[in-house]
C-alpha cells in the first residue's frame, strides 16, 4: 500500500514537471527583472500597442485550428473590420465541410455570441475566447503605472489592467509585438504569439490555454477586399 502511495506521488509530480515545462503554462517572462521604464531609451511620448488588424485590409482570410482536449476542428475563419465603426469586427469560422464553427461580433469592447460549437459554448470558454480576441483587436495604450525589461533585441513592458496583469513583449528596432502574455489566475491565463511577419503583418496568430487544453491557431491566406 505504502509503495502504491509512492508510485502515485511520483507520478503526480512528473505531470506536474511536464505541465510546467511548457512555456506558456507557466509565466515565460517569471524571473525577468523589471524597472522603470525611463531605462529604456523610446521616442514615443506614449507608448501604445495599436492592432494589427487595425490598418491595412479590412477583410482578411485565414486558415482555422482549434484544439480543445482531445477534439480538433480546422477550416476557415474571416475578419472583417467595419469601415464605417471604429473598433468593430466581426470574425467567422467555418469547418472544411461548410459547416458553422462560430460567428463573433465585437464592438465597444463587448463580444456577441451569433453562433459557436457547443463544445466551446460554456460561460469560462466564452470569457477566454473574449479575452483572447480583445487583446487581437483593441488598441492599447500603455498607463502609466508601467514597469519595463529590455532583453537583447526585445523589450518587455508589465502592467495591471482590470484586475488582470499583463505582459507584451516586442522588438525595439521594429516595434513588433511578439507575445503578450495575461495572467488572471490560472485557468485565466493566455499566451498570445504573434510569428512569420511580412509587411508589419503577421502570418501566423496563437492563442494558447495550455492549462484547459485549449488553441486556436490563424495562418494568414489572402485579402478578401475587392
Amino acid at each position: 500500500m505504502h509503495h502504491r502511495s509512492k508510485l502515485t506521488i511520483q507520478h503526480s509530480l512528473l505531470i506536474i514537471t511536464m505541465i510546467f515545462l511548457n512555456s506558456c503554462v507557466v509565466n515565460p517572462f517569471k524571473g525577468v527583472k523589471f524597472d522603470s521604464c525611463d531605462t529604456i531609451t523610446t521616442d514615443e511620448k506614449v507608448i501604445s500597442f495599436p492592432s494589427i488588424l487595425a490598418k491595412g485590409d479590412s477583410i482578411r482570410l485565414f486558415d482555422l485550428r482549434i484544439k480543445f482536449k482531445e477534439q480538433k476542428f480546422s477550416g476557415l475563419a474571416v475578419i472583417k473590420r467595419s469601415e464605417k465603426m471604429a473598433n468593430q469586427y466581426q470574425i467567422s469560422g467555418t469547418s472544411k465541410m461548410g459547416g458553422k464553427l462560430f460567428d463573433l461580433k465585437f464592438h465597444k469592447d463587448k463580444m456577441e455570441v451569433g453562433f459557436i460549437i457547443e463544445p466551446l459554448n460554456k460561460k469560462m470558454l466564452l470569457k477566454l475566447l473574449e479575452s483572447d480576441f480583445k487583446m487581437l483587436l483593441s488598441d492599447f495604450k500603455m498607463p502609466e503605472k508601467l514597469k519595463c525589461s529590455q532583453k537583447g533585441e526585445q523589450e518587455i513592458f508589465r502592467f495591471k489592467h482590470n484586475r488582470s496583469k499583463y505582459y507584451y513583449n516586442r522588438e525595439i528596432e521594429s516595434k513588433q509585438t511578439n507575445k503578450i502574455f495575461k495572467k488572471a489566475g490560472y485557468f485565466g491565463q493566455t499566451c498570445l504569439e504573434f510569428k512569420k511577419y511580412d509587411n508589419s503583418f503577421p502570418k501566423q496568430i496563437i492563442f494558447d490555454h495550455t492549462g484547459i487544453n485549449l488553441s486556436l491557431e490563424l495562418n494568414y491566406l489572402k485579402s478578401l477586399d475587392k
